[in-house]
């Protein structure tokens, strides 16, 4: 894959485009375009995964980090997929963060943009 594909940083410049719907020229543009660590968080969720039947309601949830960082005990925003009406909007706290190696998960304390 490393040969073949584009790493973040340089995807995202050219992808912004169709990643975000919002002004291509505001500042949560320029930080996906930038691939910026260092600005609010932008996460796209591509995947959610019920924990367990024991965890009613708690879910894997599975995406990439366009911008800022995602951490254990972050406070985020989350819109849901009739996001452009307000009622679908919460706020939740991440439990646990990880980063999939293989098969496994690895637990970590933050996952900075670039990553899934």
């Amino acid at each position: 894959m490393v040969f073949h594909l584009p790493s973040p940083c340089v995807a995202q410049k050219y992808r912004v485009e169709i990643l975000y719907e919002g002004p291509k020229d505001d500042k949560f543009a320029e930080a996906i375009r930038n691939c910026n660590p260092n600005v609010p968080l932008m996460l796209y969720v591509s995947k959610m995964i019920p924990a367990s039947d024991d965890d009613m309601g708690r879910f894997w949830v599975l995406g990439r980090v366009f911008a800022g960082r995602v951490s254990t005990g972050m406070k985020v925003g989350v819109l849901g997929s009739n996001y452009a009406e307000e009622k679908d909007f919460s706020v939740t706290i991440v439990e646990k963060t990880a980063i999939c190696i293989g098969k496994k998960q690895g637990i970590v304390k933050n996952v900075p943009c670039g990553n899934t």
